[in-house]
């Protein structure tokens, strides 16, 4: 048995069980040959002369996405914790790998986490001239399953959301606030034309900083 602990796939077997694994939603083998990865990239770095590898950005917000689903923090802490590595501190991540693990987070009610991954996303992302902002930190798509587990429970989780929503700018502030009002309105059971006008100003107000 303790033989079989040392034994590991070759890289490419490695990637192709991890695909396999995303694909069938099994979170347990997606966790293993994430492991085996991490190992071929611990081992690279290691060697004479040393061999960087680095994992797939595509295959790591797929196995984000695949947390998500299946409700795993371990296969999340270790897509990001694989992705960090693999990216060396000489780029940041894209903005789908951010959200997919807000979404994770989120939907694991791990709103503290998913709040400081928002202001990370923000601070590396929010002035690139190729990206949306209104798409990016949209409270109607790409930040709904954030919104939905902030008002999953009404009033009683307001409080935290927003002292772990300080860090964020104007901006969001405005865009996210309206929509959760939107959304703590039919949590209670009301529905009003009304909100829906708030909600819509919010999300077109600029605001300069």
């Amino acid at each position: 048995m303790d033989q079989n602990k040392n034994l590991c796939p070759n890289w490419n077997l490695c990637n192709t069980l991890a695909q396999v694994a995303i694909q069938n939603q099994n979170s347990r083998l997606a966790f293993l040959a994430l492991g085996f990865i991490a190992k071929w990239i611990a081992a690279g770095e290691k060697g004479s002369p040393p061999i960087y590898r680095s994992a797939d950005e595509g295959l790591l917000v797929s196995a984000l996405n695949t947390a998500a689903r299946t409700y795993d923090s371990t296969l999340l802490d270790a897509s990001w914790a694989i992705l960090r590595k693999s990216l060396r501190g000489r780029k940041h991540p894209e903005p789908d790998a951010y959200l997919a693990k807000i979404r994770a987070q989120s939907l694991l009610g791990n709103l503290q986490g998913a709040f400081s991954t928002l202001s990370e996303l923000e601070r590396v992302h929010a002035n690139s001239a190729s990206i949306d902002e209104e798409a990016l930190f949209s409270p109607f798509t790409s930040l709904h399953p954030l919104v939905v587990a902030c008002s999953k429970k009404g009033f009683e989780t307001l409080d935290a959301v927003c002292l772990a929503f300080a860090p964020c700018s104007p901006v969001v502030w405005l865009i996210f606030g309206g929509f959760m009002l939107l959304r703590t309105c039919h949590f209670l059971g009301y529905s009003c034309s009304r909100c829906e006008i708030l909600v819509r100003m919010f999300s077109s107000v600029k605001v300069v900083t």
